[in-house]
């Protein structure tokens, strides 16, 4: 957009401002008297800085709300802005009209927005196209710039907290204001689906005026049901699209490129309206404290972290289960590993399609090429059932457990190793499993581990290649990869499902996760530490937060995964929590939890990086 200026102040020559001891040896030398006020500058401090008004990059203003101070007369537009903590000046736009203007918009849009801590899309398009339905697509600013605008002011102690101008009918001809305080908050964050604090939330502008009192518990940022409310989440009526959504009861709005609110065409309640995000810090010229430039400090290394964006889709699966059940137990993708350069995802789903649109009927397994995304068209296995757990083998070989009875045409038991390259069973070993008291077998964990693959599900006995006998060992066994053979002196009895399951790096210990109660006839709620040489075992009487009488759920606070991380083991499962203990003593360090995301359902430890999935 093209700001016109109107009223632009007249810039003034610079006048040094000298004190008092100077003007008086001053007038010594000539001899001269003075009276006593022209002992002090004539020239305003105001003067000083009224240049910064944000019109070109030599004046940068620190702020929206300077410009404003330095030509009341200014209007809504793009300005220059800039702070120390900035790298240069840059272009923003502020609002210079509303409450009295000083606002600098931090992002726009209407659904689609991010909780990452980068933001998205460009952010000169804030200024450049702030609103109408060409801004419809979100832009916000990485969280690092918003506290670089900040200037060192925390999001919590900001007067007029954040502010959302949001489209109240489908025309965008009227509107509201939201004024949301955000305590508890030193660092800016896009992250505000999650239970958190916040303060006062005023409603003002088209629809019901009203302050809402958050109080002091975690919660959403203004719970309701109707335009008096702000829900921002990814929210299943609207197709997952996050946004400054309205309450349950809105349906106004439809999925029109022009409509200034956004309703996924069948859906019913939770219309989300276009918005703009402002902040008003008031900094001026004087806040600023600009210093001498040092010499710079000592470099410092960052820790490597994989990139939170995923590439460009070339392939995904089918939004049908194979199976045809549609529930937590049966999601589409389930197990990732890499065997060579193809990885190789599990899970339930019906068919894999590319973006372009090219269905291939292949179900439960596939294999894409690592560097170039693409399916590898000669991995083409056949199973009948759905699968939980992957894992590389040596010799090029893919271990695979689940649901299944059927591989390739031949009857297998919920577990089979195949030929990386051809999808074909693979001969070298024969390893089985079974369940001997009831209902199917499943195999719901694999891991391999200095000289073992460890096997965990549902199951009483396992056969390995050296021997016809089948060991009693429920729940979890372990195999010895020099030879395929069961270790007979590692034979737990577990008397429920293990979900995950993870050893020490020498395979001092192991810990499992599970719907068990009990391990070897003791007590072991849901999660069981086990000694490495014998499974005997070791002492860990873990409690869930939130205790419910055993015979009202039978899963109740069951665990689905488990990773050791050296003297740490974490866990994850039920009620969306996510821990992490002390193998000395068993501990409780941390503990995370995911309001929205789901009961987490696998862990990964890469170097010092635990990595959750839910």
């Amino acid at each position: 957009m093209t700001t016109t200026y109107t009223n632009k102040p007249t810039e003034k020559p610079h006048v040094r401002s000298w004190s008092a001891k100077k003007w008086a040896a001053f007038a010594l030398a000539f001899g001269t008297a003075f009276t006593a006020a022209p002992l002090t500058p004539t020239t305003p401090a105001s003067a000083a800085t009224g240049t910064h008004d944000g019109s070109s990059s030599d004046k940068a203003a620190a702020s929206c709300y300077e410009v404003k101070q330095v030509n009341p007369s200014a209007s809504s537009g793009t300005y220059w802005l800039y702070t120390p903590q900035m790298s240069g000046p840059a272009q923003f736009y502020c609002d210079q009209e509303t409450d009295g203007g000083g606002w600098v918009m931090i992002g726009r849009g209407r659904e689609g927005w991010t909780e990452s801590y980068n933001g998205t899309g460009d952010p000169n398009q804030l200024h450049q196209n702030p609103t109408g339905p060409s801004a419809f697509t979100p832009v916000q600013l990485p969280a690092n710039t918003v506290d670089a605008l900040l200037n060192g002011i925390k999001p919590q102690d900001l007067p007029d907290g954040m502010r959302l101008h949001r489209a109240h009918n489908a025309r965008g001809t009227q509107w509201q204001n939201v004024y949301v305080q955000r305590p508890q908050t030193e660092q800016w964050t896009w992250a505000m689906s999650y239970g958190q604090r916040w303060g006062n939330v005023k409603f003002t502008g088209a629809g019901i005026n009203r302050t809402a009192h958050m109080g002091g518990s975690p919660s959403e940022m203004a719970p309701g049901i109707t335009t008096s409310s702000v829900r921002f989440f990814a929210n299943p009526n609207q197709g997952y699209q996050i946004g400054f959504a309205y309450g349950s009861l809105v349906n106004f709005g439809n999925d029109r490129a022009d409509s200034y609110i956004y309703k996924k065409r069948g859906s019913a309640g939770y219309s989300i309206p276009f918005t703009q995000v402002f902040l008003r810090p008031k900094l001026t010229q004087r806040d600023l404290n600009f210093s001498q430039i040092g010499s710079g400090s000592a470099a410092s290394n960052r820790r490597a972290l994989p990139n939170s964006y995923t590439m460009p889709v070339r392939w995904r699966t089918s939004e049908q289960t194979g199976t045809g059940k549609k529930n937590e137990m049966n999601t589409y993708v389930q197990a990732i590993t890499q065997v060579g350069d193809t990885v190789f995802t599990g899970g339930d789903f019906k068919y894999v399609e590319s973006a372009g649109g090219e269905r291939v009927n292949q179900s439960y397994l596939a294999g894409y090429n690592v560097d170039s995304g693409e399916l590898v068209r000669s991995f083409r296995p056949t199973f009948n059932g759905q699968i939980k757990a992957l894992e590389a083998l040596p010799n090029n070989r893919l271990a695979v457990g689940g649901e299944f009875t059927e591989v390739n045409g031949e009857k297998v038991d919920h577990f089979v190793i195949l030929d990386a390259t051809t999808g074909q069973i693979d001969r070298t070993w024969d390893v089985q499993v079974q369940r001997r008291n009831g209902a199917a077998a499943q195999v719901k964990t694999l891991l391999v581990q200095d000289g073992y693959l460890y096997i965990g599900g549902n199951f009483t006995h396992v056969k390995g290649n050296t021997s016809k006998a089948y060991a009693y060992s429920r729940g979890a066994a372990r195999i010895k990869l020099s030879n395929g053979a069961v270790d007979w002196n590692w034979r737990p009895n577990f008397n429920g499902t293990v979900n995950g399951i993870t050893a020490a790096s020498d395979n001092s210990t192991v810990h499992a996760a599970g719907y068990f109660t009990e391990l070897n006839n003791q007590r072991a709620f849901r999660l069981a530490a086990l000694n490495g040489s014998n499974a005997s075992n070791i002492k860990w009487e873990w409690e869930p937060s939130l205790k419910l009488n055993i015979t009202d759920r039978i899963v109740y606070a069951f665990q689905f995964d488990v990773q050791d991380a050296g003297s740490t083991v974490w866990t994850a499962g039920a009620d969306h929590l996510i821990a992490n203990y002390s193998k000395n003593g068993y501990g409780r360090i941390s503990s995370s939890i995911s309001k929205y995301g789901g009961d987490w359902q696998d862990l990964h430890l890469s170097g010092n990086t635990i990595y959750g999935a839910c």
